[in-house]
């Protein structure tokens, strides 16, 4: 109960601090935008990701084998 009472405590301190809110959610927004406005004119998008794996195994072969056959 105690900590529930801090939890509200906090998120209203959090909700009065206007600079905690234009950094924590309108700034990101706004470089998010700001970015997307500049380097996003191709209308294809591509991320490349990396697979690290510290086990070997048949289900982890089985999960690479169904990343590999996905065309994302």
């Amino acid at each position: 109960m105690m900590l529930l009472k801090f939890i509200i405590c906090r998120m209203r301190m959090f909700t009065r601090d206007k600079l905690a809110l234009f950094w924590t959610i309108l700034f990101p927004l706004l470089f998010v935008f700001v970015f997307c406005g500049i380097l996003g004119r191709s209308t294809e998008f591509k991320l490349n990701v990396a697979l690290i794996t510290q086990d070997s195994g048949p289900m982890v072969d089985q999960f690479i084998q169904s990343l590999k056959r996905k065309d994302i």
